[in-house]
């Protein structure tokens, strides 16, 4: 039976082009670690074949293990980035904006770009985030000095759950 809101354009998951399931089948790489007394975050990085959006080349899994969680789950955010070159202000206005005519206003109730946007992007710390209506996940585009611009899917293993698929290994 199909969820309802699998046929919503709320679903980030139609919007890209890789199959995020199979982020660990082929190459990939460990590129961070980092180790507290709750939570043990690993990074791993893959190059993608295709850009996303048409500027992003590389995704990012960002895993936290609970350590409190004796029922082993973990969350995962996926982050899609480029490495390659600098994605200009006018690809990340173009992006927000097409990010606003799939998801609507964002939980901050911004529409299209904004002269605040225009502030936030020149002093690094834009954000955008969305809720996506399916499960406990967020959508977010945000803008730092590094790594650049990022695309970022929160709490991926919820949505992948909510639309009935799970990571390949």
């Amino acid at each position: 039976m199909v969820q309802p809101y699998l046929s919503d354009k709320k679903n980030i998951l139609k919007l890209i082009n890789f199959d995020l399931t199979t982020f660990y089948v082929g190459e990939y790489k460990e590129v961070n670690t980092e180790d507290t007394p709750a939570i043990l975050i690993v990074d791993y990085e893959k190059k993608l074949d295709n850009k996303e959006f048409e500027i992003f080349d590389a995704l990012r899994f960002r895993v936290l293990f609970d350590k409190s969680n004796i029922t082993g789950e973990t969350h995962i955010n996926a982050s899609f980035r480029a490495k390659k070159k600098r994605i200009s202000k006018e690809e990340t206005i173009k992006l927000t904006n097409y990010m606003f005519e799939q998801f609507g206003k964002d939980n901050h109730n911004k529409e299209t770009w904004t002269i605040s946007d225009e502030d936030e992007y020149n002093n690094y710390n834009f954000n955008r985030i969305w809720s996506t209506g399916m499960g406990d996940n967020f959508v977010s585009l945000s803008f730092k000095e590094v790594p650049g611009l990022e695309l970022n899917i929160l709490f991926l293993n919820n949505l992948l759950k909510f639309t009935g698929k799970k990571l390949l290994f």
